[in-house]
């Protein structure tokens, strides 16, 4: 029988990702990147997912890491949430009990073993996807188109073929739209999206910084007047940036922020992202998928981007490769979709901090909403043995945010 055929569209990250996951299991992929359109590329920071996600792509740590610049992740370090000067650790655990264990590791600055504890990584998302190019995707067949899509043609079962600026026209079996926030397939098919209204932050700012005399095994968040800061250690560098809201802080000032808090930076060099947190109603669509920043974008406070990436990759191919529904696999994406913005809300509306509109608006959210109640409902489960995918966060995650904001869990 005839492979199925699917082609990729974009080429950053999430195209990589899935166009080495499709080519692994199988499918005959071709990936159409663009010479006019840039990469966003910069989500550095992953979940142990993409542990699981590597080995079954068959990627070995000392083979892959290398080029990505890649460091090990055993948790995120959230500082200034609860107020100035506060820190509160979330750490890559199923099991409360194992807290101490583990962060140990993060005082003497060591890594688990791989059976015992679990961790992730830090990436340079510009060199991960061109490794999943060279060291997956194309030694498993998958082929690369270097060139602009003008039409996206389409009819009663979806997108019909593609069709590039010297005419050349492509079709397949399937179609997956990473093309990020252009949405390029998924306009076509008038796919609609779901609003996360109550994420107020749409803007980012990003840059590189100068590597510390000592790397970090965690990522680093600050809360700041109207978003919060990442720093993400890699070997050859910091991936950093500044997340905030438009409505409670102009793109000036927060330059100005971002540029005190790493004095010495061009603010000119800059790269600057608008944003909408939202899902997309249904990422599998006739023949589409839709994956990546085009299916969805959460704010990427507890390094969620590419672990969505794989997830949504994973659910089309249950549904081109294992038969299953459709209908079922997209309420199954938007739940996990829910409960991810739902955790990131908390992290706003339990902190202490009023200090401005910005964050006494989500103060008041969290009063209105009864957060507080909600996470320690949450953290009074019993833990789990260890992950699934069946939620992202689980009792541990909560029980951790709960004891960060004085909560009696």
């Amino acid at each position: 029988m005839d492979k199925k055929s699917v082609i990729v569209v974009g080429g950053g990250s999430a195209g990589w990702m899935a166009a080495g996951y499709f080519s692994v299991k199988g499918f005959d992929v071709t990936l159409i990147q663009s010479p006019l359109v840039g990469i966003v590329g910069v989500g550095e920071s992953t979940i142990p997912a993409m542990n699981w996600f590597a080995q079954e792509l068959g990627m070995d740590e000392p083979d892959w890491m290398p080029t990505c610049n890649a460091t090990f992740k055993i948790g995120i370090r959230h500082s200034d949430w609860k107020y100035p000067g506060s820190d509160w650790w979330h750490l890559f655990l199923y099991d409360r009990n194992k807290e101490p264990h583990q962060m140990q590791h993060v005082h003497n600055y060591t890594l688990p073993p791989k059976e015992d504890l679990e961790y992730g990584y830090h990436v340079d998302a510009h060199a991960f996807g061109e490794t999943l190019c060279q060291k997956v995707a194309t030694v498993h067949g998958c082929r690369k188109v270097y060139a602009h899509i003008t039409e996206v043609q389409a009819d009663e079962r979806g997108i019909k073929g593609l069709v590039t600026e010297d005419g050349t026209k492509y079709e397949a079996d399937f179609y997956v739209d990473c093309s990020g926030w252009r949405k390029l397939l998924a306009e076509r098919l008038d796919i609609k999206y779901k609003h996360y209204d109550f994420l107020l932050n749409d803007r980012a700012i990003a840059g590189p910084q100068p590597s510390l005399d000592r790397i970090d095994n965690w990522t680093t968040t600050r809360a700041r007047s109207a978003g919060w800061i990442w720093d993400i250690p890699l070997t050859h560098r910091r991936g950093t940036g500044y997340v905030y809201s438009s409505n409670h802080i102009s793109d000036d000032d927060a330059v100005a922020e971002y540029c005190r808090e790493y004095p010495g930076s061009n603010p000119t060099k800059l790269q600057k992202l608008r944003f909408t947190p939202e899902v997309c109603e249904t990422p599998i669509y006739k023949n589409l998928a839709v994956v990546g920043l085009s299916g969805g974008f959460i704010e990427p406070l507890e390094a969620t981007s590419l672990f969505l990436t794989q997830f949504m990759i994973r659910q089309a191919h249950r549904v081109w490769g294992e038969g299953r529904r459709a209908d079922v696999v997209n309420r199954n994406q938007r739940r996990v979709f829910d409960h991810i913005a739902t955790f990131v809300l908390c992290h706003y509306t339990l902190s202490n901090r009023r200090d401005n509109d910005y964050w006494q608006h989500y103060y008041d959210v969290g009063i209105k909403e009864n957060h507080r109640e909600m996470v320690l409902e949450n953290a009074a489960h019993p833990d789990i043995g260890k992950w699934t995918e069946t939620n992202l966060f689980f009792p541990y995650n909560w029980w951790s945010m709960g004891r960060a904001y004085d909560l009696a869990v």
